[in-house]
């Protein structure tokens, strides 16, 4: 699942000094993975492009700000091997009954070894079922057959663990792959309790965030999701352009809430005309259809029956109480993370509500200079 997460990042007070500071071989490699990137989109041959000096000159700025959000995401890593982050979780016990009390079908090799069914030196060939060896997809019909060499094996189903590994914690590293954790003795898995994501990148599915002027010095371009099959496309009013982070002083909110206000506001006539005349024409028809008291795509109600303009834009945090026209699963600033609880349960009408003030008041608190990026995260 894709989601994307509002972040919140100090700037350096010496912004030209901390990108020139940045190792040349990490711009490097960032530029050259965005290429690799746009290669695989764009259905061009997968080969390490070359990579110029005004290339490297140009990519510092999107370089430091993809360091500054690594290290503001790195504690909500899902994967984190960074032990402050983790957890252990004691699994000593399951595993001495497991090891005292269950087995794994095996086989006795013609060798005289036990192997596990699930080896791969077994599985490729021959398969144990109905308490006999056959040979797996035998023959031009594909189907088991005992043959020759399978008969040289010998079946042993539900082979106890205690004869298989010599110890329990033999078992428990080799086979359940625990690790040695905790207590002295203790073997479990160590996990990241606020993991969130397993892969991030600026803008992604969402690359047009923020309002700027063309000129704006400090404009975060990011990337957009290499699933476009076409490199997408946003209209902005004259003058401005839509990019995936920029300082807060920057963005031009006044313009930008009046331009995402009008655009929601077409969108409501649309889904309003299509519902009154029951037919919604075949560009928009992917994924929408006319219920009976509303617009539905994916079972969400994008418009519901009788519903006016302001509730429409009340639900979309388009009010005049809200200055910042953001909508976001997620933010995540020095202070910690929070989201509104999207991956588990549905929201109310108060709670979407209330979670676009949340967001509104988290925008708020940031100082003009904080520099605000729009990150699409995966888990």
């Amino acid at each position: 699942m894709h989601f994307t997460v509002l972040s919140a990042l100090p700037l350096p007070q010496d912004t030209s000094t901390a990108m020139n500071a940045v190792p040349v071989d990490d711009v490097v490699s960032f530029v050259a993975g965005k290429l690799l990137l746009e290669n695989v989109a764009n259905k061009k041959p997968v080969k390490m492009p070359e990579v110029d000096s005004a290339m490297i000159d140009s990519s510092r700025w999107e370089c430091l700000v993809e360091c500054m959000v690594d290290s503001l995401l790195a504690p909500y890593n899902e994967n984190n091997t960074d032990i402050a982050h983790m957890e252990f979780d004691d699994h000593t016990d399951e595993g001495h009954t497991a090891y005292e009390q269950s087995g794994v079908d095996c086989v006795k090799t013609p060798d005289g070894r036990i192997i596990p069914c699930h080896n791969y030196e077994f599985g490729r060939r021959y398969e144990l079922y109905d308490g006999k060896v056959y040979r797996r997809r035998f023959g031009p019909l594909h189907h088991r057959k005992q043959t020759k060499k399978s008969k040289r094996y010998l079946a042993l189903p539900d082979y106890p663990f205690r004869k298989l590994f010599p110890t329990a914690e033999v078992f428990m590293t080799e086979y359940w792959g625990c690790v040695a954790g905790g207590e002295a003795g203790h073997y479990g898995y160590y996990f990241n309790p606020n993991g969130q994501w397993d892969w991030w990148q600026i803008g992604g599915r969402w690359p047009f965030r923020f309002l700027v002027r063309d000129d704006c010095p400090l404009a975060v371009v990011g990337e957009p999701s290499h699933l476009f099959e076409e490199p997408p496309k946003c209209n902005a009013p004259a003058g401005y352009r839509w990019v995936a982070g920029a300082r807060k002083c920057d963005v031009a909110w006044d313009v930008m809430r009046e331009y995402v206000r009008s655009q929601y506001i077409e969108q409501f006539r649309r889904y309003e005309e299509w519902f009154n005349t029951g037919a919604i024409p075949q560009e928009y028809a992917s994924g929408l259809r006319v219920a009976e008291d509303g617009i539905v795509s994916y079972g969400d109600y994008l418009y519901h029956k009788g519903e006016n303009l302001e509730h429409y834009l009340a639900n979309l945090g388009l009010t005049d109480q809200n200055p910042y026209p953001i909508r976001t699963c997620a933010y995540v600033d020095a202070d910690g993370w929070r989201d509104n609880g999207w991956m588990t349960s549905d929201l109310t009408e108060g709670e979407r509500q209330a979670w676009h003030k949340e967001v509104s008041d988290f925008i708020a608190k940031q100082p003009d200079d904080a520099l605000l990026v729009s990150v699409d995260c995966h888990t």
